[in-house]
């Protein structure tokens, strides 16, 4: 079951575990490529990922 969290910035953190973990709602090779939204919000994909901000990945 995932557990999410906001971390300083309000950077939303989503943790799963096995089983299910994030195979849950997608397949393995498609993880993180797109955002993964339940289904009531499925309506308002668009306005959400409008108003999402840009961020970068660190390594």
């Amino acid at each position: 079951m995932p557990f999410t969290f906001r971390e300083h910035g309000e950077i939303l953190f989503e943790i799963a575990t096995d089983p299910p973990g994030f195979a849950r709602d997608e397949s393995q090779d498609t993880v993180g490529q797109k955002i993964m939204l339940p289904k009531q919000y499925e309506p308002k994909r668009g306005q959400i990922e409008r108003e999402l901000l840009p961020f970068k990945v660190r390594e």
